[in-house]
């Protein structure tokens, strides 16, 4: 709420405007979100593109790590193959 001093017209013009409302809608739909809470997102359209780009970071984060594991792995237990008389390391 703004802040408004109490003696004015629009405080007054506030406190009818809530009246009203509330006599219109006195409960919380479950649908709304906690006072504490906002919406972010305006359209729809906007929610989709950020949470695509949060799928891709997410995505490229899991192969960084997916990737230093395998380089780790590799660099402390390098494993040796025999082919035939040749000894390939990997």
């Amino acid at each position: 709420m703004l802040p408004v001093e109490k003696n004015s017209d629009e405080a007054l013009i506030l406190a009818v405007l809530q009246d009203f409302y509330i006599s219109l809608f006195p409960k919380k739909s479950i649908f709304e979100l906690p006072d504490n809470y906002r919406n972010r997102f305006l359209y729809i359209e906007e929610y989709r593109a950020w949470k695509s780009s949060r799928v891709a970071i997410v995505y490229v984060i899991s192969a960084f790590f997916v990737l230093a594991v395998l380089v780790s792995l590799y660099t402390c237990f390098k494993l040796e193959v025999s082919i035939g008389t040749y000894l390939i390391f990997f």
